[in-house]
């Protein structure tokens, strides 16, 4: 669920950001955020002077390397410290760009630090084939968790036959 930040400016539906600061919004869980970050930069494109995004602790990292971020906050602190021209729900903006099929944004815009990638370059030598990453469980405390979650990895085992694929979770806890 999806609550407005508790500031006054009004929100963003499309206006020009020309030389405006934004406010974006977090809502839904970590994966929307992720999915939806890439519209971040269109939002930089469309001539926002400053983008702070609010978001969880655990995509602070990741989702501050997008280009066009100026800032990062959680949103539980005090949203008085900086003005903004206007707010927008992260997953808003497709609506407001009027995006198709035909015009998604490209999906490559996360930038991983340098040093992780070569960690997890060393980590991943060893697997032949096709990586697939895969993550079976949300957050057990959301309210539509039994939908969005697979009851147990073994769901996935007709996977493991696939030729030429090699599985790797991320599937955090």
């Amino acid at each position: 669920s999806s609550f407005a930040p508790g500031v006054s400016c009004p929100q963003w539906r499309g206006e020009p950001l020309t030389g405006k600061s934004l406010l974006v919004w977090f809502e839904q869980g970590h994966g929307d955020m992720i999915q939806f970050g890439r519209y971040l930069t269109l939002l930089k494109d469309r001539g926002a002077a400053h983008i702070t995004l609010a978001c969880a602790p655990a995509l602070h990292r990741l989702l501050g390397s997008v280009r066009g971020v100026d800032a990062v906050i959680t949103g539980d602190g005090n949203l008085s410290v900086r003005e903004y021209d206007f707010w927008t729900f992260m997953l808003s903006a497709p609506l407001y760009f009027g995006t198709t099929l035909e015009s998604i944004p490209d999906a490559v815009y996360l930038k991983p630090d340098a040093q992780i990638t070569e960690k997890w370059r060393q980590r991943l030598a060893p697997l032949s084939g096709r990586k697939v990453g895969l993550v079976w469980k949300g957050n057990a405390s959301h309210i539509n968790d039994r939908h969005r979650s697979l009851p147990s990895l073994a769901a996935l085992a007709p996977l493991w036959s696939v030729p030429g694929l090699s599985f790797v979770s991320l599937q955090k806890g």
